[in-house]
């Protein structure tokens, strides 16, 4: 596949949310054992899925898709036009505690998963249920919450980006897509977690 091909392609209409897409190429040219997609911020959720939705036709028409079995999907969500509050982080924190070997069992457990996307009680592993929600609801800062929840990045739901200049958190643990859908889907499942 020609890159420019594909650059060309994705034409977006003014005002859009998605201004551009970008791909990791190699030294030489375009990587040859695949890429690596990374999406702008998308805000607005009538606009991001239109433009999700866009993107993976142009990828479907240009490209042969494929998805080995350690492939991930990850995706980031934060408060639009915010940053998170303390009492949120708490609450996604305790529920992330309580979940964690639901979210665990929904995705598949391969060697790339359960070294890159451990389950988040793997930051506990000597502690009771009770214990760890006591302390993240005793904590006094967000830095603490990380620390306690997220000590590594390579977990489930990573709360380490809150304490850089994205302000998000993580869910690392779904599988690779090769939809617009199945996408959506993990999109949809992460604003769960995170909104509920």
């Amino acid at each position: 596949m020609d890159t420019r091909q594909l650059e060309n392609a994705v034409s977006v209409p003014r005002g859009a949310v998605m201004t551009n897409l970008e791909l990791s190429y190699g030294a030489n040219g375009p990587l040859t054992d695949g890429i690596e997609i990374i999406s702008p911020i998308l805000l607005e959720p009538e606009s991001a899925e239109l433009q999700l939705r866009k993107v993976w036709e142009v990828i479907l028409t240009f490209c042969r898709v494929s998805i080995p079995p350690e492939a991930a999907t990850h995706v980031h969500a934060r408060v639009a036009n915010a940053a998170f509050t303390l009492e949120q982080v708490k609450a996604l924190a305790v529920g992330t505690v309580f979940f964690s070997s639901a979210i665990y069992d929904l995705f598949a457990s391969t060697k790339m998963f359960d070294t890159w996307a451990k389950s988040n009680e793997e930051a506990f592993p000597n502690e009771t249920l009770f214990t760890m929600v006591e302390r993240l609801r005793d904590a006094k800062d967000i830095p603490s919450i990380v620390q306690l929840i997220s000590p590594f990045r390579q977990i489930a739901v990573n709360f380490q980006p809150l304490l850089d200049t994205r302000g998000t958190v993580g869910f690392r643990r779904a599988t690779g897509v090769k939809s617009a859908e199945q996408c959506l889907r993990v999109v949809a499942f992460t604003l769960r977690l995170i909104y509920v």
